[in-house]
């Protein structure tokens, strides 16, 4: 090897891994009635709304992995010879959760099926680190004054509001990044896009680079305490976005909100000093649609391709 590409390679390795995992992970053990481990046995985490199906099988210890899970809804698979198929439904995985899901397996035929479907809501307990999930609900249907989903960060615990109560609007990014978090002080968090820094660095202020539309937005989480070693890029929280997908489905809206004086009435003190409204106007419109990737006698994007644009 040349010494040339050998100093190229050395400065590659030395760069620092900024990206963060938004995706989640499945991982457990696979064992039968009298606690004994199940090597081999083929274990697949299926998305509810695209069916797209994720597999591994478990080792010689019983354990399985499945990490890089898009958030959503998932049904857990196992198969393994000699055992029932079992199938849990209604695992929800949120942004970067790591869950922890032990399998019992029942002795019988692989055609015949144990189904769980009333189980106790998965808690992520395998990492240190705090924060709070804003889901899809609350991002579509939480009145946000300026339309900006990152307003949503102060229903975190530990998270204030560190500058007046102005619109945030998704154009700007000063006012949506002064927060601060568990006594931190304000520009010290860090924000990113499905793993991606979305951090822009002005001096000593890192700000939110780029605010996606309210409706391209899957769920984003604060992660106010992040012990975790790929977490420790800032003194503050990380805020870890996860963009909207399509589906199996095709989905779409329409959009317009509007804010006009001339709908207001004058308030008390206006009323008292005799003095008109103020003028002001605010328009923000615009849509979102999402599905699978079709083209006709050429492609069936169902189950494997999709596209979501907003």
């Amino acid at each position: 090897m040349s010494r040339t590409r050998a100093l190229g390679l050395l400065l590659i390795a030395s760069l620092p891994a900024l990206a963060q995992e938004s995706r989640g992970t499945i991982l457990g053990r696979v064992t039968d009635s009298t606690g004994a481990v199940i090597p081999n046995a083929e274990v697949r985490a299926i998305n509810v709304a695209t069916q797209a199906p994720a597999a591994a099988r478990t080792n010689e210890s019983g354990n399985y992995a499945i990490p890089y899970l898009i958030p959503g809804a998932y049904t857990l698979t196992v198969e393994a010879a000699g055992f029932k198929k079992y199938q849990r439904e209604g695992i929800q995985v949120r942004v970067n959760d790591t869950l922890d899901v032990n399998i019992e397996m029942t002795v019988g035929d692989v055609s015949e099926r144990v189904e769980v479907s009333a189980a106790a809501p998965l808690l992520e307990t395998t990492t240190s680190s705090l924060g709070q999930v804003v889901d899809k609900r609350r991002v579509t249907e939480l009145p946000i004054q300026a339309g900006n989903a990152f307003e949503l960060v102060l229903l975190a615990p530990g998270v204030t509001n560190a500058t007046n109560l102005r619109l945030r609007k998704a154009a700007f990014n000063n006012a949506p990044s002064q927060i601060t978090t568990d006594g931190n002080p304000q520009y010290s968090n860090e924000f990113t896009i499905d793993g991606v820094t979305n951090t822009f660095s002005s001096g000593t202020q890192p700000r939110v680079a780029f605010s996606p539309p309210q409706t391209a937005i899957s769920e984003f989480k604060v992660q106010t305490t992040s012990f975790d070693a790929s977490l420790g890029h800032t003194p503050g929280s990380v805020i870890n976005v996860s963009t909207a997908s399509g589906t199996n489905e095709i989905h779409g809206e329409l959009h317009h909100w509007l804010s006009n004086s001339a709908l207001d009435a004058p308030d008390l003190f206006q009323n008292r000093a005799r003095q008109k409204r103020p003028v002001y106007q605010d328009n923000r419109y615009g849509f979102s649609v999402g599905g699978p990737v079709w083209l006709p006698r050429l492609y069936d994007g169902r189950n494997k391709t999709f596209f979501f644009y907003a």
